[in-house]
């Protein structure tokens, strides 16, 4: 993986495809915490982006059951363990793992499937594309022959 860049582009693709079980949180609610927040299970995926590229973030939350969204994202019940290490927010930051503890290998794990499963679809995409190229060009090419004969 390459960090926040690559994971951004997974969380968002995995998104648009309805794959991983990330519900979407409710944006006024989620609001400073990016422009889209995800949650699955106890850990919320924040993603932003500024004039010169992605923003990524990662929080765990403890309790989940019965909160709303506006509870979920409150700062005394999330725990940021991935984000700005340093350099100049908007400018230079970069992004890593600010805590290091069991659920890098979670989080990581579930990153790699999520990839694999886009990756898988994207590949079905181009082959059932093909596919279907294949039937066009031969209906085309039955048409053809078809004018070539009568105007032969």
């Amino acid at each position: 993986m390459n960090g926040a860049r690559e994971y951004y582009k997974i969380i968002s693709e995995a998104k648009r495809l309805e794959i991983g079980y990330l519900r979407e949180l409710n944006r006024d609610d989620a609001w400073g915490l990016g422009k889209e927040c995800y949650i699955n299970g106890n850990i919320i995926y924040a993603l932003s982006d500024h004039a010169r590229g992605k923003c990524f973030r990662i929080f765990l939350v403890e309790h989940t059951h019965g909160l709303t969204d506006k509870e979920l994202v409150n700062s005394n019940n999330r725990f940021e363990v991935y984000g700005v290490l340093g350099g100049q927010n908007g400018w230079t930051e970069y992004y890593g793992w600010i805590h290091d503890g069991n659920w890098v290998q979670l989080i990581t794990d579930y990153l790699d499937d999520l990839k694999s499963k886009i990756d898988l679809h994207h590949k079905k995409v181009e082959e059932n594309k093909k596919l279907k190229d294949v039937e066009v060009k031969k209906q085309i090419d039955s048409t053809v022959d078809k004018f070539n004969k009568m105007f032969a």
